[in-house]
Protein backbone atom coordinates (compact mmCIF):
# COMPACT_ATOMS: atom_id res chain seq x y z
CA UNK A 1 0.00 0.00 0.00
CA UNK A 2 2.52 2.28 0.83
CA UNK A 3 4.27 1.55 -2.48
CA UNK A 4 1.05 2.69 -4.50
CA UNK A 5 0.44 5.75 -2.28
CA UNK A 6 4.00 6.91 -2.40
CA UNK A 7 3.75 6.13 -6.42
CA UNK A 8 0.28 8.43 -6.64
CA UNK A 9 2.11 11.21 -4.47
CA UNK A 10 5.12 11.21 -6.69
CA UNK A 11 3.03 11.94 -9.69
CA UNK A 12 1.22 14.70 -8.02
CA UNK A 13 4.37 16.04 -7.30
CA UNK A 14 5.43 15.62 -11.23
CA UNK A 15 2.28 16.70 -12.28
CA UNK A 16 3.20 20.14 -10.10
CA UNK A 17 6.42 20.71 -12.03
CA UNK A 18 5.25 20.48 -14.99
CA UNK A 19 2.77 22.83 -14.66
CA UNK A 20 5.39 25.13 -13.43
CA UNK A 21 7.60 24.40 -15.63
CA UNK A 22 5.02 25.49 -18.00
CA UNK A 23 3.95 29.08 -16.28
CA UNK A 24 8.30 29.78 -16.27
CA UNK A 25 8.31 29.39 -19.95
CA UNK A 26 4.84 31.61 -20.39
CA UNK A 27 3.36 28.69 -22.08
CA UNK A 28 -1.11 29.24 -21.99
CA UNK A 29 -0.75 25.26 -20.57
CA UNK A 30 -4.83 26.34 -19.78
CA UNK A 31 -5.03 26.18 -23.35
CA UNK A 32 -3.11 23.12 -23.98
CA UNK A 33 -4.58 20.82 -21.69
CA UNK A 34 -7.69 22.23 -22.76
CA UNK A 35 -9.02 23.45 -19.33
CA UNK A 36 -11.75 25.80 -17.67
CA UNK A 37 -10.34 29.43 -17.47
CA UNK A 38 -11.85 30.02 -13.97
CA UNK A 39 -12.37 26.20 -13.11
CA UNK A 40 -8.61 25.33 -12.90
CA UNK A 41 -5.57 25.18 -10.65
CA UNK A 42 -1.93 27.03 -10.49
CA UNK A 43 0.97 24.79 -9.73
CA UNK A 44 1.59 25.98 -6.42
CA UNK A 45 -2.20 24.71 -5.34
CA UNK A 46 -1.23 21.53 -7.06
CA UNK A 47 2.14 21.29 -5.00
CA UNK A 48 0.61 22.41 -1.34
CA UNK A 49 -2.40 19.71 -1.99
CA UNK A 50 0.13 16.77 -2.52
CA UNK A 51 2.55 18.14 0.15
CA UNK A 52 -0.86 17.69 2.37
CA UNK A 53 -1.48 14.14 1.23
CA UNK A 54 2.32 13.32 1.37
CA UNK A 55 1.87 14.98 5.23
CA UNK A 56 -1.26 12.42 6.04
CA UNK A 57 0.60 9.57 4.59
CA UNK A 58 3.69 9.93 6.97
CA UNK A 59 1.34 10.74 9.70
CA UNK A 60 -0.46 6.93 9.08
CA UNK A 61 2.77 5.29 8.44
CA UNK A 62 4.07 6.54 11.82
CA UNK A 63 0.32 5.40 13.14
CA UNK A 64 1.03 1.92 11.25
CA UNK A 65 4.37 1.85 13.27
CA UNK A 66 2.65 2.17 16.51
CA UNK A 67 -0.14 0.06 16.21
CA UNK A 68 2.09 -2.75 15.23
CA UNK A 69 5.12 -1.98 17.33
CA UNK A 70 4.95 -1.39 21.49
CA UNK A 71 7.43 -1.36 23.96
CA UNK A 72 7.47 -4.66 25.54
CA UNK A 73 8.35 -4.59 29.41
CA UNK A 74 9.60 -7.93 29.47
CA UNK A 75 12.35 -7.74 26.84
CA UNK A 76 14.68 -4.97 25.64
CA UNK A 77 13.08 -4.43 21.97
CA UNK A 78 9.91 -3.84 20.69
CA UNK A 79 7.95 -6.80 19.29
CA UNK A 80 4.14 -6.98 18.21
CA UNK A 81 2.80 -8.97 21.44
CA UNK A 82 1.71 -5.78 23.23
CA UNK A 83 -0.08 -2.52 21.77
CA UNK A 84 -2.51 -2.65 19.29
CA UNK A 85 -1.40 -4.95 16.07
CA UNK A 86 -5.05 -5.31 15.45
CA UNK A 87 -5.29 -2.05 13.80
CA UNK A 88 -2.31 -1.65 11.89
CA UNK A 89 -3.44 -3.11 8.49
CA UNK A 90 -6.15 -0.64 8.50
CA UNK A 91 -3.83 2.16 8.71
CA UNK A 92 -2.47 2.86 5.10
CA UNK A 93 -6.08 2.09 3.44
CA UNK A 94 -7.73 4.60 5.63
CA UNK A 95 -5.18 7.12 4.38
CA UNK A 96 -6.12 5.92 1.09
CA UNK A 97 -9.86 6.24 1.30
CA UNK A 98 -9.47 9.31 2.64
CA UNK A 99 -7.46 10.55 -0.21
CA UNK A 100 -9.73 9.09 -2.67
CA UNK A 101 -12.59 10.76 -0.51
CA UNK A 102 -10.85 14.37 -0.60
CA UNK A 103 -11.18 14.42 -4.41
CA UNK A 104 -14.69 14.95 -4.60
CA UNK A 105 -15.46 15.72 -0.58
CA UNK A 106 -17.44 19.12 -1.45
CA UNK A 107 -15.33 21.38 0.88
CA UNK A 108 -14.90 24.68 -1.62
CA UNK A 109 -11.86 26.41 0.69
CA UNK A 110 -9.80 23.21 1.35
CA UNK A 111 -7.71 23.14 -2.82
CA UNK A 112 -11.20 22.77 -4.48
CA UNK A 113 -9.92 23.59 -7.46
CA UNK A 114 -7.09 21.43 -7.15
CA UNK A 115 -9.47 18.50 -6.36
CA UNK A 116 -11.91 19.10 -8.66
CA UNK A 117 -9.32 19.50 -11.42
CA UNK A 118 -7.75 16.04 -10.40
CA UNK A 119 -11.29 14.54 -10.23
CA UNK A 120 -12.50 15.84 -13.71
CA UNK A 121 -8.94 14.73 -14.96
CA UNK A 122 -9.13 10.64 -13.23
CA UNK A 123 -12.90 10.51 -14.44
CA UNK A 124 -12.38 11.49 -17.82
CA UNK A 125 -9.64 8.70 -18.24
CA UNK A 126 -11.61 6.05 -16.51
CA UNK A 127 -14.63 6.48 -18.59
CA UNK A 128 -12.93 6.14 -22.44
CA UNK A 129 -13.40 5.49 -24.89
CA UNK A 130 -16.29 6.94 -24.40
CA UNK A 131 -16.48 11.06 -24.79
CA UNK A 132 -13.76 13.50 -25.91
CA UNK A 133 -9.93 12.87 -25.43
CA UNK A 134 -8.22 16.09 -24.49
CA UNK A 135 -4.86 16.71 -24.14
CA UNK A 136 -4.29 16.40 -20.59
CA UNK A 137 -5.97 12.97 -20.95
CA UNK A 138 -3.41 12.15 -23.04
CA UNK A 139 -0.76 13.52 -20.91
CA UNK A 140 -2.00 11.86 -17.55
CA UNK A 141 -2.95 8.29 -19.48
CA UNK A 142 0.69 8.14 -20.41
CA UNK A 143 1.99 8.72 -17.48
CA UNK A 144 -0.27 5.67 -16.03
CA UNK A 145 1.63 3.01 -18.19
CA UNK A 146 4.29 3.61 -16.04
CA UNK A 147 2.09 2.35 -12.95
CA UNK A 148 2.29 -1.66 -13.78
CA UNK A 149 3.81 -2.50 -10.58
CA UNK A 150 1.28 -0.24 -8.37
CA UNK A 151 -1.88 -1.47 -10.13
CA UNK A 152 -0.41 -4.93 -9.24
CA UNK A 153 0.02 -3.65 -5.57
CA UNK A 154 -3.46 -2.63 -5.80
CA UNK A 155 -5.02 -5.80 -7.02
CA UNK A 156 -3.07 -7.46 -3.84
CA UNK A 157 -4.36 -5.06 -1.43
CA UNK A 158 -7.78 -5.58 -2.63
CA UNK A 159 -7.00 -9.47 -2.23
CA UNK A 160 -5.65 -8.87 1.36
CA UNK A 161 -8.56 -6.87 2.39
CA UNK A 162 -11.35 -9.12 1.01
CA UNK A 163 -10.06 -12.74 1.76
CA UNK A 164 -10.70 -14.65 4.77
CA UNK A 165 -8.02 -13.92 7.70
CA UNK A 166 -6.32 -16.97 7.53
CA UNK A 167 -5.47 -17.17 4.12
CA UNK A 168 -5.08 -13.41 3.12
CA UNK A 169 -1.29 -12.62 4.59
CA UNK A 170 1.80 -13.42 3.44
CA UNK A 171 3.22 -15.46 5.74
CA UNK A 172 0.08 -17.89 5.34
CA UNK A 173 0.40 -22.01 4.21
CA UNK A 174 -2.32 -21.30 1.60
CA UNK A 175 -0.58 -17.71 0.05
CA UNK A 176 -3.52 -16.99 -1.41
CA UNK A 177 -2.80 -13.50 -2.19
CA UNK A 178 0.31 -13.92 -3.53
CA UNK A 179 -1.22 -16.44 -6.03
CA UNK A 180 -4.18 -14.52 -6.93
CA UNK A 181 -1.53 -11.11 -7.73
CA UNK A 182 0.81 -14.07 -9.63
CA UNK A 183 -2.16 -15.00 -11.80
CA UNK A 184 -4.41 -11.50 -12.21
CA UNK A 185 -1.86 -9.62 -12.02
CA UNK A 186 -1.25 -9.08 -16.24
CA UNK A 187 -5.19 -8.53 -16.99
CA UNK A 188 -4.48 -5.76 -14.19
CA UNK A 189 -1.37 -4.19 -15.67
CA UNK A 190 -3.21 -4.18 -19.19
CA UNK A 191 -5.46 -1.21 -17.96
CA UNK A 192 -3.44 1.43 -18.22
CA UNK A 193 -2.35 0.28 -22.14
CA UNK A 194 -6.12 -0.27 -22.79
CA UNK A 195 -6.81 3.24 -22.06
CA UNK A 196 -3.81 4.65 -23.84
CA UNK A 197 -5.04 2.30 -26.81
CA UNK A 198 -8.73 3.57 -26.93
CA UNK A 199 -7.42 7.36 -26.73
CA UNK A 200 -4.63 6.52 -29.63
CA UNK A 201 -7.59 4.86 -32.01
CA UNK A 202 -9.98 7.71 -30.80
CA UNK A 203 -8.03 10.05 -31.92
CA UNK A 204 -7.06 8.51 -35.19
CA UNK A 205 -10.97 8.50 -35.77
CA UNK A 206 -11.34 11.66 -34.93
CA UNK A 207 -8.69 13.17 -36.74
CA UNK A 208 -7.20 10.73 -39.58
CA UNK A 209 -3.64 11.36 -38.90
CA UNK A 210 -2.18 8.22 -39.19
CA UNK A 211 0.85 8.83 -36.23
CA UNK A 212 -1.82 8.05 -33.84
CA UNK A 213 -2.65 4.84 -35.45
CA UNK A 214 0.76 3.93 -35.30
CA UNK A 215 1.11 4.81 -31.86
CA UNK A 216 -1.82 2.74 -31.34
CA UNK A 217 -0.06 -0.16 -31.83
CA UNK A 218 2.31 0.35 -29.46
CA UNK A 219 0.03 0.06 -26.96
CA UNK A 220 -1.90 -2.79 -29.35
CA UNK A 221 1.37 -4.87 -28.72
CA UNK A 222 1.86 -4.55 -25.09
CA UNK A 223 -1.46 -6.04 -24.76
CA UNK A 224 -0.82 -8.81 -26.71
CA UNK A 225 1.89 -9.48 -24.43
CA UNK A 226 -0.31 -9.08 -21.56
CA UNK A 227 -2.38 -11.17 -22.75
CA UNK A 228 -0.04 -14.00 -23.76
CA UNK A 229 1.32 -13.73 -20.60
CA UNK A 230 -1.91 -14.28 -18.44
CA UNK A 231 -2.18 -16.98 -20.53
CA UNK A 232 1.37 -18.55 -19.39
CA UNK A 233 0.30 -17.78 -15.61
CA UNK A 234 -3.00 -19.80 -15.97
CA UNK A 235 -1.15 -22.58 -17.99
CA UNK A 236 2.63 -22.33 -17.55
CA UNK A 237 4.50 -24.52 -20.82
CA UNK A 238 7.49 -23.67 -22.46
CA UNK A 239 5.30 -22.83 -25.55
CA UNK A 240 3.50 -19.79 -23.90
CA UNK A 241 7.25 -18.74 -22.05
CA UNK A 242 9.18 -18.52 -25.35
CA UNK A 243 6.23 -16.92 -26.84
CA UNK A 244 5.55 -14.33 -23.99
CA UNK A 245 9.56 -13.12 -24.13
CA UNK A 246 9.01 -12.93 -28.09
CA UNK A 247 6.41 -10.51 -27.73
CA UNK A 248 7.64 -9.09 -25.34
CA UNK A 249 10.99 -8.15 -26.71
CA UNK A 250 8.57 -6.92 -29.79
CA UNK A 251 6.76 -4.75 -27.99
CA UNK A 252 9.38 -3.16 -26.17
CA UNK A 253 11.85 -2.56 -29.57
CA UNK A 254 7.93 -1.11 -30.71
CA UNK A 255 8.08 1.47 -27.71
CA UNK A 256 11.38 2.07 -28.02
CA UNK A 257 11.33 3.12 -32.00
CA UNK A 258 8.67 4.83 -31.63
CA UNK A 259 10.15 7.02 -28.58
CA UNK A 260 13.11 8.12 -30.37
CA UNK A 261 11.79 8.45 -33.75
CA UNK A 262 8.54 10.73 -32.33
CA UNK A 263 8.80 12.10 -28.54
CA UNK A 264 11.98 12.73 -28.97
CA UNK A 265 11.76 14.36 -32.45
CA UNK A 266 14.69 12.43 -34.17
CA UNK A 267 12.66 12.58 -37.26
CA UNK A 268 11.42 16.23 -36.70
Amino acid sequence: ISRLCISLLFAGVCWSWVLFTFERRKINYLYVFEFSQTASTTWMQCLEYSLLMFFLCCLFSVLYVRASLHKDPSADCYSSAAGFPFLAPYMMPTFLVIWISSLVFPIRHVFWKTRNAFARVFFQCMHLPFGDVRFVEFFVADWGTSMVIPCGDLLYLLCFYTAEAHSAFTNSPSGVCLDVQKKYNFPVAMIPYFWRGCQTFKMYKKTGIKAHLVNHGKYQSFLIYFVISWAYALWPCDALNVLSWIMHFVAEVYAWVWDILMDWGWIK
